[in-house]
């Protein structure tokens, strides 16, 4: 099966066409105007263009953040569980502790305080990740909502 060049550009997004307007060769940015006014495309309003798109975007973004195993995981609403890590920590650090006063030798107190530490530090990168995604979940939201407002309005 054979394309030609009009049958490439008639499947073309508005979004991909405008992409070839703004940057491709003389030639490709005439077809593309081309079609792009035969679809009725304004030039003088652009940015309402750019805006529905990135609204389609970040609604593409979003939907995959509600539906992955993030969405699963954080509406669990882990967050209480990362400082059971530290009673975690501490309990085999107290429990290393007794069973070196009650004469067992083969844990080492220092390797008990390693484990916490690291339990610790892991438990802080765990929050740190946690924070940050829903940082920036809450803004691709506020994002969205600032779009539609936008795209309504005009």
């Amino acid at each position: 099966m054979t394309y030609t060049w009009d049958d490439i550009y008639k499947e073309k997004t508005d979004r991909e066409l405008f992409a070839i307007y703004v940057n491709g060769t003389i030639a490709e940015k005439n077809k593309a105007a081309e079609y792009l006014t035969k679809r009725g495309f304004d030039f003088e309003n652009v940015q309402k263009y750019k805006d529905e798109w990135e609204l389609e975007k970040l609604i593409k973004e979003y939907q995959t953040w509600k539906t992955g195993i993030y969405e699963q995981i954080t509406s669990l609403d882990l967050l209480p569980v990362f400082p059971m890590m530290n009673i975690i920590a501490i309990i085999v650090v107290v429990g290393d502790i007794i069973f070196q006063l009650t004469g067992n030798k083969e844990t080492n107190l220092l390797q008990s305080f390693y484990i916490l530490i690291g339990l610790v530090v892991l438990e802080f990168i765990l929050i740190w990740i946690y924070k940050r995604r829903e940082q920036k979940r809450n803004s691709i939201k506020a994002r969205i909502k600032e779009l539609k407002d936008k795209i309504k309005n005009k």
